[in-house]
């Protein structure tokens, strides 16, 4: 949000001003004070879900034009408390941190011949063991109670317990960029575009 100048807030002030006491008062700069006090306090951008606790009229450039305390054609932007903006930034931050593709536990429906994204977590972190082939094996551990089982890949002899089917466009992103990724800090957001995933899906569609 644009920050006024002392002569918009002036400008502004006038017209409530002017309904009150019927003409254009003085008040050596309490008006701007409040103005900019309120706007220090609620003028901040504004997060989804949650209830705004003022409204204001804006200009075409975003300059703050007046206040009220409805949603209204003309009190369009809403405003929030800084507490109200920070718990909506600190569930933007936790939602960066949680992965975004999902392995499932092996062998779940995948049969011989499946192609597949093997890994050792759920999160897919290219940091972590991982492989990509087709399933030459599927297994369970009988006297385990919990483990639900496992795959091999051809090929291979380590036994995965989470897998998902995956398209021969995917198993090519995933080899060729999950190397690379290996080393880096995870990042969920771009092992999710590995995937051809959008943000807030699960799952492998392409």
């Amino acid at each position: 949000m644009t920050e006024p100048t002392d002569a918009e807030i002036d400008a502004v002030s006038q017209e409530y001003l002017l309904r009150m006491f019927g003409s254009r008062v003085v008040f050596n700069g309490t008006m701007i004070d409040f103005a900019r006090a309120v706007l220090a306090k609620w003028g901040t951008p504004a997060p989804v879900g949650v209830e705004p606790v003022a409204w204001a009229a804006t200009s075409e450039d975003g300059d703050v034009k007046a206040l009220g305390m409805n949603q209204s054609c003309r009190f369009d932007t809403p405003l929030y408390t800084a507490a109200q903006a920070q718990t909506v930034a600190m569930s933007v931050a936790d939602e960066e941190i949680q992965p975004i593709v999902r392995n499932s536990e092996a062998p779940g429906d995948l049969k011989l011949g499946d192609y597949v994204f093997a890994s050792r977590w759920s999160d897919c972190d290219p940091g972590d063991p991982w492989a990509v082939g087709f399933v030459s094996e599927v297994g369970s551990y009988l006297k385990s109670v919990t483990k639900a089982g496992y795959i091999v890949l051809q090929g291979g002899s380590r036994r995965w317990g989470r897998a998902m089917r995956i398209t021969q466009e995917q198993g090519r992103r995933i080899c060729e960029q999950f190397p690379a990724m290996e080393r880096l800090p995870t990042d969920y957001k771009a092992i999710a575009r590995v995937f051809g995933i959008k943000g807030g899906q699960h799952g492998t569609d392409a």
